[in-house]
């Protein structure tokens, strides 16, 4: 009998593009999901484009490295990691497309997933999720029963934030099912300094920073985390902008008592590690507490972090438990491996 896999080192944060979703979009597409289309950019790379609203920039072709599915896992053993918990290109998480067509490519996207995984015990598959579904709950409930560990979804749909009330029920559904939620942005958030093509790559670092700000401030404020406290809400990068601001929002309250309290709401989300210097994640340690910050390196970007770990245990070297959950024990706990 084969032994167990227990993954005791946990990459919370990576991306694939299975090669069998390309497969489907150039089969199915003109059918199922006429508003994306496949083509060959001019770097020669695969472009799965659909629409956009203009503040997100143009579709993008894929970097070479998502679709290297078998590169996502050899790249354990150099990084200390024994498996990851992996889902879509943000790009292609479909979230701006018509609610009609979104349902068919959502269903493409995870059955890619799961295929994907299927052949890598050491890829743990998280399902795109559809904002707007028609029926969330089915959905979610459906997800959970294929093996998915949780659901990534973008900052916003195409005119939606997340605490729209029209997405009630995405968050009613995620609790319900406790379906754990990974937050994760877009390329840039309406700035259109961040899109004049200099190579600072700002859209990258600022805008995806400023956008998970804007959207993870919303859903402090709305009272998300305090109405469904035990659904896991894992916020990409480190959180982005706003363990800094927190400070901000809390004033925001006290000037606006009608809102939720930021703060409050703040203790009950999860973080990825991916902050790249050791002061920011001492930082992140501080505000969030070790109990909810989890290993990420946002594998197979070239502005991902390939030493994550390393980070994690030069800061705590002396804090044996502390490492371990953050390492991996938190991964488990919130995405509940042992079971």
């Amino acid at each position: 009998m084969e032994q167990a896999f227990t993954p005791m080192v946990i990459d919370v944060h990576t991306h694939i593009v299975p090669p069998q979703l390309v497969e489907r979009a150039r089969r199915d597409a003109s059918e199922l999901y006429p508003d994306v289309s496949v083509s060959t950019a001019d770097n020669g790379r695969t472009l799965i484009a659909m629409p956009r609203p203009s503040d997100l920039g143009p579709s993008r072709p894929i970097f070479p490295g998502l679709l290297d599915v078998d590169g996502c896992v050899s790249r354990m053993d150099g990084q200390g990691v024994d498996a990851a918990i992996t889902g879509i290109w943000p790009d292609l998480v479909g979230s701006t497309l018509p609610i009609d067509q979104a349902v068919n490519w959502v269903r493409a996207v995870n059955d890619s997933l799961l295929e994907a995984a299927a052949e890598h015990r050491e890829l743990l598959p998280l399902a795109a999720g559809h904002l707007e579904s028609p029926d969330p709950y089915g959905d979610l409930k459906l997800l959970k029963e294929q093996g998915f560990l949780g659901v990534q979804i973008a900052t916003r749909t195409a005119d939606k934030e997340l605490d729209d009330p029209a997405l009630g029920e995405f968050w009613e559904a995620a609790a319900e099912e406790r379906l754990p939620v990974f937050v994760h942005p877009h390329f840039y958030n309406g700035d259109p300094r961040l899109a004049d093509g200099l190579a600072y790559g700002l859209a990258n670092s600022v805008g995806r920073a400023h956008d998970t700000g804007v959207a993870i401030s919303r859903v402090l404020l709305k009272g998300i985390p305090l109405r469904y406290p035990d659904l896991p809400i894992i916020i990409a990068h480190g959180g982005g902008s706003v363990p800094y601001l927190l400070g901000r929002l809390k004033d925001v309250h006290r000037l606006h008592p009608e809102t939720a309290d930021p703060v409050a709401g703040f203790e009950k989300l999860h973080f990825d590690s991916v902050v790249f210097e050791e002061a920011a994640f001492e930082y992140l340690l501080r505000m969030a507490g070790d109990e909810h910050i989890l290993l990420g390196t946002d594998h197979p970007f070239p502005n991902g972090d390939p030493l994550a770990k390393v980070l994690v245990d030069k800061v705590l070297a002396d804090q044996v438990e502390a490492r371990d959950r953050v390492n991996g024990g938190n991964a488990r706990r919130v995405f509940v491996l042992d079971r």
